[in-house]
């Protein structure tokens, strides 16, 4: 097999190269409370853009969420993603009124697996189950933030940052179906293995 045709059929696993990262650096942790991390208004906002990818599990259910909407098609997926960015800002909201989710860390472990397998069993008719899906990663993933961010200024940048990361994922779903037809549905059960190693080591 040559390299030409080899490639387009691997490109969908490199999230598995991340997922030995994933024990030792699974995402960020968040705690209950809210953190100093941030200092000033415009080093919130520039700081907090960036906040999404430095950690795995919200890098990856933001890019997954990118695959999805660019499978439900142009109108389709605009809606989805307005829908993941409302939720994630709507499930801020909700942590900053003292009302976090339970079980944290392994939630947001779940929620990589879960976008990666709607990924791998998507189908047309899927598109409610998957607005619901993208809706709750929305919604949990702004929680986390909600319980450390301690102002506005870092919610907006951590939309922004979020919406780029979908933006990414959205872009590198159009290049590898023009690889490959299956390709998503490799990016999916790859982001899937990855989220598994998360939940376990989380669990663990």
């Amino acid at each position: 097999m040559t390299l030409r045709r080899l490639f387009p059929k691997t490109l969908p696993l490199a999230p598995l190269l991340l997922a030995t990262s994933a024990y030792a650096h699974p995402g960020h942790p968040h705690p209950f409370e809210e953190v100093d991390e941030f200092e000033s208004p415009a080093a919130d906002f520039a700081q907090a853009v960036l906040h999404p990818f430095s950690g795995l599990d919200h890098l990856l259910a933001a890019v997954m969420v990118g695959c999805l909407a660019y499978m439900m098609g142009r109108k389709l997926g605009a809606v989805a993603a307005a829908m993941f960015m409302g939720s994630l800002a709507l499930g801020w909201g909700i942590a900053k009124l003292g009302m976090a989710l339970p079980m944290m860390e392994q939630g947001l472990a779940l929620s990589v697996v879960a976008a990666g397998l709607m990924l791998v069993m998507y189908v047309k008719a899927s598109n409610t189950v998957g607005f619901g899906v993208i809706a709750a990663l929305g919604f949990w993933h702004g929680s986390a933030h909600g319980v450390e961010m301690a102002s506005v200024a870092p919610a907006a940048g951590l939309v922004a940052g979020t919406g780029l990361a979908v933006m990414l994922g959205s872009m590198a779903a159009m290049l590898a179906t023009k690889l490959s037809p299956s390709a998503i549905k490799y990016a999916g059960a790859a982001a899937a293995v990855a989220g598994v190693v998360m939940v376990v080591q989380r669990v663990a």
